[in-house]
């Protein structure tokens, strides 16, 4: 039976977050809860975690790495210097709104292609941005076979990955739909996926945001 510990909502337990911060220091897989569900996640840095993350998954290299961060602070370290508006820090805290921008040059994920681009997102759950804080960025792709979206609980990736998943985090079914994309590598940024976050109020920050978006 793979193991796993509950993630509360709202009483913080250090033990399983110490527990969960060394399964990825140490270069192990971790199930945990985003808002759009569950991700699978590994230390970006460790080669051979990233890769077995990908054979886990049906050896798919996602072209742009998704990191999640505890804050904004922590996401600074690794990407371009850019001001961001306080309205678009705002949903990047609500978990509602990823972005993709070029990372500097000392920021080296144990990634293979397109790795001069870093996806951010900051997850709206608390005790997982204070598990971020103790383990540092954590590299994620959906806690399911390619082709197949986030699942809303635990029960699927457990079914799906068994034991060659480390540590799953049980925090219920997950209520969030996904996030909004933009794509801010350039000057002006460019909307990649509609998601939680109105496009109406990304249009107040960025006037001629481009919609690349097919829906």
């Amino acid at each position: 039976m793979p193991r796993t510990l509950l993630l509360a909502q709202d009483v913080p337990n250090l033990d399983v977050l110490n527990e969960a911060a060394e399964i990825l220091r140490i270069g192990q897989l971790l199930v945990f809860p985003v808002n759009s569900g569950y991700v699978i996640g590994c230390d970006p840095f460790n080669s051979n975690a990233t890769r077995h993350l990908n054979e886990v998954r049906g050896h798919v290299i996602d072209n742009i790495q998704t990191i999640v961060f505890s804050d904004l602070a922590a996401a600074g370290e690794v990407i371009e210097d850019k001001e961001i508006p306080s309205a678009l820090v705002d949903a990047l805290y609500s978990g509602d709104l990823t972005i993709v921008f070029n990372r500097i040059e000392s920021f080296r994920p144990a990634i293979t292609e397109f790795d001069e681009l870093v996806s951010i997102n900051f997850p709206a759950h608390p005790l997982v941005r204070e598990l971020l804080r103790l383990s540092g960025p954590c590299a994620v792709s959906a806690a399911a076979p390619v082709g197949i979206g986030l699942p809303a609980s635990i029960e699927d990736p457990q079914n799906y990955f068994g034991e060659q998943v480390d540590l799953y985090l049980d925090a219920g079914t997950t209520l969030g739909g996904s996030s909004t994309v933009i794509n801010w590598t350039q000057r002006l940024p460019v909307l990649v996926r509609q998601g939680q976050f109105p496009i109406a109020e990304l249009m107040k920050i960025f006037p001629y945001l481009e919609d690349t978006d097919p829906t």
